[in-house]
């Protein structure tokens, strides 16, 4: 008769953890769950994936082979950072946000979609292993104005199309990722379109075309001006 091999503890903690996960998940996209339920619940993951860890340890070096779980360990407390990050920004940014801006925000595998047809401000958009999509043609941004856009994008897309007569400036911190001006540069150098009629947009002697200031970080991901 064949000797089972022994159980590994930790990837068995592993693998019902990361069930547990996507039925959470699940729940939560049923409106079941809030979110911030889920994000509250994740250090019980690791104090479970913890204790497994130790018990495998105490059956010896022929059963306590647990790199592979001790990997997933690492990796679902990082995931469990970067989703209470991203709650808590969301939280902060709604308490924040007044008459003229924008808050857009898309987790695991959502599309979220904003049209903006009045005076922009100031916006945020937040990308985890979702999609955005944010579309300012038809905002208003006085001539010579400042108007800003904070990304988080991790793992996700984000699209933002702009009149081509609005001065888009980058500057938020890429990693493994990037932000791509995608517009037609020829009408943006001519400023020959406005926000949706293509009517020609008229600066004056002095006054400077609207400005867009993006700002945040972008891991992992993509976003496009258009």
């Amino acid at each position: 008769m064949t000797e089972r091999p022994p159980v590994n503890v930790v990837t068995v903690t592993a693998g019902l953890c990361f069930i547990a996960l996507g039925v959470l998940l699940m729940l939560q996209r049923a409106g079941v769950v809030e979110f911030r339920q889920i994000i509250d619940l994740w250090p019980v993951a690791l104090i479970a994936l913890g204790g497994a860890i130790a018990w495998q340890a105490r059956r010896g070096p022929a059963v306590s082979d647990s790199g592979g779980a001790i990997a997933s360990l690492v990796w679902l407390a990082l995931v469990g950072l970067l989703f209470s990050y991203t709650v808590d920004r969301r939280e902060r940014i709604e308490q924040e946000v007044e008459r003229g801006g924008v808050n857009a925000v898309s987790v695991i595998a959502g599309d979220r979609r904003v049209d903006e047809d009045g005076v922009f401000r100031r916006g945020y958009v937040t990308t985890v292993m979702g999609g955005a999509r944010l579309d300012f043609s038809r905002a208003t941004v006085a001539p010579g104005e400042i108007a800003t856009l904070d990304v988080f994008n991790v793992l996700g897309g984000t699209e933002i199309f702009v009149p081509p007569h609005w001065n888009v400036v980058v500057d938020a911190t890429t990693i493994a990722g990037g932000i791509q001006d995608e517009r037609d540069q020829s009408r943006v150098a001519e400023g020959a379109e406005g926000a949706s009629a293509g009517a020609t947009v008229d600066f004056g002697d002095e006054a400077e075309p609207p400005q867009l200031i993006i700002t945040g970080t972008v891991i992992l991901g993509g976003v496009s001006i258009k």
